[in-house]
């Protein structure tokens, strides 16, 4: 692990505490642990990976159908409407200094904004292939280079000419930077088939030390925004009279100074735990460590992660919901059971596979993990006083509000009991409860990094206490949810009259090849207009093709019969 410290506050900028209620009432004033125009704590460790090591990254896919009174797009103006949803977004329109790991702004209007970027032709469903190069190929953080690209393809007849500014400013992945061998028949997918050719795919990805996967969709909303007949069909966008964002996203550890009676009692438990011997968090017997065959090859160095992708339609979620609701649960902890079920499934072919006995190899408990947003703490939102979830402002923000380091900012169970007679229904309703009552510690958490890396010699003392590399697939599965919204544009299908852009088809996930990388599997959730995309990462060197096959069949076959199943459905059901 590199030095996350590098700058910190002089404590020239300070912001009022949203989070201690004490802190609030009294007015009293923090003194900012990190600039405000700096990396936040949790950001720091994910910039400071080693250059040999996997980095952590976010990527989305958007298959993005021209509205009919739109005339036929080029490829500059695809790259124009980038800039325009750029321009919105501080973190995006920055570099980071490696040495002080703050932020500079690169321009002040759109037209001077650098986009990282390049053109492939379409092929069939190759963007599927370009989604695995995309998610594994390493950012340069060297000579101020940007934290994000766009991949975006295209029919034949929209690539650049190869004379044109637009193709020459292109930035390609060295081939050095990613590897995505895989089969051919591991491309599985449930993407819609569209009848005309009127449309692209753009796959965009982050480095995680710049935002978190709400921030993916706050780009995804402007750029979809900017997507629509008037500006396809406009001679100039005027990206010059466009002025980019001055103010960086605040950073969340700027809201806290916690004093020792604040986190000791959270401290201390934490150090309980890690001194205290505990069960394997995927629950595998002691005698058997390796449940699945493939952990126990894992590539040394560098491995890659793979993804496997899942469409869900509106009258489906709907129905999956309804029934959720009647069970008194919800479609987040639906997720993650299914996801264990899965896991379990998994652990029997894995078994059964290499001929060992799968009383032993299959656990009767597993952890999981959940991605939380504690955006609504921040002084943008409006969400503790009953604000309107899709135009909530601290909603659309670019920055790291999902903190993963330690499960800070992260619900989970070490050691969920499922076993073949479990439940369904009471196993969801376990985990909702979980998560309502897990948000309180994890900022408590988060207020001890606080106030440990406040203190130098504290801090350094754990930084040589961590290793993420133990940390790696702890859990079972980590669930990425970032909920339901409405679509930020015309839904698919849109009346021909309306001026914007249809998406088609979305999904987006997290590498799941770095170090600290929790689940086994990694699953990344949107939903917009009632239809969900799950896509499936995991890394290639923990899962073998035919586990990632059992996973997938299983998870997606158990929400379809947890859509109409009866009350008392138990595991052994789905087995």
């Amino acid at each position: 692990m590199g030095d996350v410290r590098r700058t910190r506050s002089t404590g020239e900028n300070s912001t009022k505490s949203f989070v201690s209620w004490r802190s609030f009432a009294s007015g009293k004033t923090i003194k900012s642990v990190v600039p405000q125009n700096g990396l936040g704590i949790t950001e720091r460790f994910f910039y400071s990976s080693p250059n040999d090591k996997q980095q952590v990254l976010m990527t989305i896919m958007l298959r993005i159908r021209l509205p009919p009174a739109s005339a036929e797009i080029t490829p500059a103006r695809i790259v124009d409407l980038i800039k325009i949803a750029q321009a919105k977004h501080y973190r995006l329109s920055a570099r980071v200094d490696s040495a002080s790991l703050t932020t500079t702004l690169l321009a002040d209007k759109a037209s001077d904004l650098p986009v990282s970027y390049r053109f492939i032709e379409r092929n069939g469903d190759n963007w599927m292939g370009v989604y695995l190069e995309e998610i594994n190929a390493n950012f340069a953080k060297e000579n101020d280079q940007l934290l994000w690209r766009s991949a975006v393809i295209v029919p034949k007849e929209w690539m650049p000419a190869i004379d044109s500014e637009c193709f020459k400013k292109q930035t390609l992945l060295s081939s050095g930077n990613f590897q995505t061998t895989c089969q051919e028949d591991e491309f599985k997918s449930t993407v819609p088939v569209l009848e005309n050719s009127n449309y692209f795919d753009l796959v965009t990805t982050f480095h995680h030390c710049l935002g978190d996967g709400l921030s993916m969709l706050a780009f995804v909303r402007t750029f979809m925004q900017s997507v629509n007949a008037g500006n396809i069909n406009s001679n100039d966008l005027k990206l010059q009279e466009i002025e980019v964002v001055k103010d960086p996203p605040p950073v969340l550890d700027n809201l806290f100074d916690p004093n020792i009676f604040e986190v000791l009692p959270t401290a201390t438990a934490m150090a309980m735990r890690a001194l205290s011997k505990q069960k394997p968090k995927l629950g595998r017997p002691e005698t058997d460590p390796g449940a699945l065959s493939a952990m126990t090859n894992t590539r040394a160095g560098r491995s890659f992660t793979k993804t496997r992708f899942l469409f869900f339609p509106k009258d489906f979620t709907t129905a999956l919901r309804n029934r959720s609701k009647s069970e008194k649960t919800t479609i987040a902890a639906v997720l993650i059971v299914a996801s264990l079920i899965a896991c379990r499934r998994v652990f029997g072919h894995a078994a059964a596979r290499d001929k060992k006995d799968i009383t032993n190899a299959v656990p009767n408990s597993q952890g999981w993990v959940l991605t939380s947003s504690i955006r609504h703490i921040l002084p943008q939102s409006k969400l503790l006083q009953g604000g309107d979830r899709e135009s909530d402002e601290a909603l659309m923000l670019f920055g790291g509000y999902a903190d993963r380091v330690e499960n800070a900012g992260s619900v989970s169970s070490n050691n969920l009991t499922l076993t073949d007679d479990s439940l369904v229904w009471e196993r969801c309703r376990r985990v909702k409860r979980s998560i309502a009552s897990s948000f309180k510690a994890s900022i408590q958490r988060m207020k001890v990094a606080n106030y440990a890396y406040r203190r130098q010699k504290l801090w350094d003392m754990v930084e040589k206490r961590v290793d993420l590399s133990k940390m790696s697939k702890s859990f079972s599965v980590e669930v990425a949810n970032l909920g339901a919204w409405e679509y930020p544009c015309a839904p698919p299908d849109a009346p021909a009259n309306d001026q914007n852009a249809r998406l088609d088809y979305f999904g987006g996930g997290l590498n799941s090849s770095f170090e600290g990388s929790r689940g086994l599997f990694s699953l990344g959730t949107v939903t917009f207009g009632g239809d969900m995309s799950v896509f499936v990462c995991y890394d290639a060197g923990s899962v073998t093709p035919d586990e990632a096959d059992v996973f997938v069949k299983s998870f997606s076959g158990s929400l379809k019969a947890l859509s109409s199943s009866k009350r008392n459905v138990a595991v052994k059901d789905f087995m």
